[in-house]
C-alpha cells in the first residue's frame, strides 16, 4: 500500500503525476486529495469493490445508454475484463467511480452524494492523471449532471453525445 497526496494548493508537475498514474494502474496505491476541507481518495477498483460497483450502476443507471437493471453475474463478468477502473471516495466511504478505457472516460456518483461538485474533483484529477492524451465521453442526452462536469474539466461537445477533450 502507498499513498500519493494531491493538495488542490499545489499541484505536481506531469512527470510526477504519470509516475502515479502508472503506479496507481498497477498497484493498491491510493491517490488522496484534499479539497473542499474533505479527505477524498482516489484508488484501484478490487473484486471487494463489486458489491459497490453493482449498487452504484444500479443505481446510476437512468443516465446510461443502456438502463437495464445488471445482475451480480453480469457484473462480475464485466469487472473481471476491466484493468481501469478508481473508486471515489470521501471520508473513507466510496461515493462513485470513474474509469478509464480505450481514451474513454466514464463516471458516475452515487445518488445521496450527488450536487456537491464530487465527480468534477474525481474526474478533473484522473485527466490530470493522464496527461498528454486525446480523451473522449459519450453523454446520453438529457443528463445535464454529466454535461456539467464534462464542459467543467474542458471537454467540448462534438456532437449530440460526443464530448472530447485533447490533452496533447
Amino acid at each position: 500500500f502507498m499513498e500519493f497526496v494531491v493538495h488542490d494548493q499545489y499541484p505536481c508537475e506531469a512527470h510526477i503525476l504519470e509516475r502515479a498514474l502508472f503506479t496507481l494502474w498497477n498497484s493498491n496505491m491510493v491517490v488522496n486529495l484534499q479539497q473542499k476541507g474533505a479527505n477524498m481518495n482516489i484508488r484501484k477498483a478490487t473484486v471487494d469493490d463489486i458489491g459497490f460497483l453493482l449498487e452504484s450502476h444500479n443505481a446510476c443507471r437512468e443516465s446510461f445508454f443502456n438502463s437495464k437493471e445488471v445482475t451480480l453475474d453480469e457484473h462480475t463478468r464485466w469487472f473481471n475484463q476491466q484493468e481501469n477502473v478508481f473508486i471515489c471516495e470521501v471520508e473513507g466511504k466510496p461515493v462513485g467511480s470513474v474509469r478509464h478505457k480505450d481514451g474513454e472516460l466514464h463516471w458516475e456518483i452515487i445518488p445521496e452524494q450527488r450536487g456537491k461538485g464530487l465527480a468534477t474533483i474525481f474526474v478533473k484529477k484522473l485527466i490530470e492523471l493522464l496527461p498528454n492524451r486525446k480523451l473522449r465521453a459519450e453523454i446520453k442526452e438529457g443528463n445535464t449532471a454529466s454535461i456539467k462536469v464534462a464542459e467543467s474539466v474542458g471537454f467540448i461537445n462534438k456532437g449530440s453525445l460526443t464530448w472530447e477533450l485533447d490533452t496533447t
